[in-house]
């Protein structure tokens, strides 16, 4: 008998961690619902505005500025050597999209979102890969930051 739950129970955990992991992607029109992000109203970001894909540098500059409602998506690897300010009311969100030496700032703006994007190798001249300051109701989501020592240990 405990031969038999042994092996019933080995099944079981064979086909529970053969299921597909199901991922939650993020939504342009995701809000924040939990945590520090719902103080003072809320974080709603950019949703309810213009919707922007963007695929070159100059194009995300041009669409994460000025204070209009906005969600900017991301798509392709977007490279470059700078930080790019982020206005309020915004939306980024990485569908398949990375930064590559680029950073974002958050600056003395409030309602950003940040989610499922991929910051890397942003030297430490430019800023951080994501520097928040004097802000509030941000929320920042599924991000992966990284280096490598020749892109500066920081």
């Amino acid at each position: 008998m405990k031969w038999l739950f042994s092996v019933v129970a080995f099944l079981a955990i064979q086909i529970v961690s053969a299921s597909p992991v199901i991922e939650k992607r993020a939504s342009v029109n995701d809000v924040a619902n939990i945590g520090y992000a719902t103080l003072n109203g809320g974080t709603s970001g950019g949703s309810g505005g213009t919707t922007t894909v963007v695929t070159s540098l100059s194009a995300l500059t041009s669409a994460v500025s000025g204070s209009a409602k906005k969600v900017v998506v991301i798509q392709g690897t977007i490279t470059g050597n700078t930080v790019v300010k982020v206005g309020p009311n915004t939306t980024i969100v990485g569908r398949g999209g990375s930064l590559v030496g680029v950073g974002l700032r958050v600056l003395d703006v409030s309602n950003v979102i940040i989610r499922n994007l991929k910051v890397s190798k942003v030297l430490a001249s430019a800023g951080d890969a994501i520097g928040v300051q004097n802000s509030h109701q941000v929320w920042l989501d599924h991000l992966d930051l990284s280096s490598d020592l020749s892109h500066d240990k920081d």
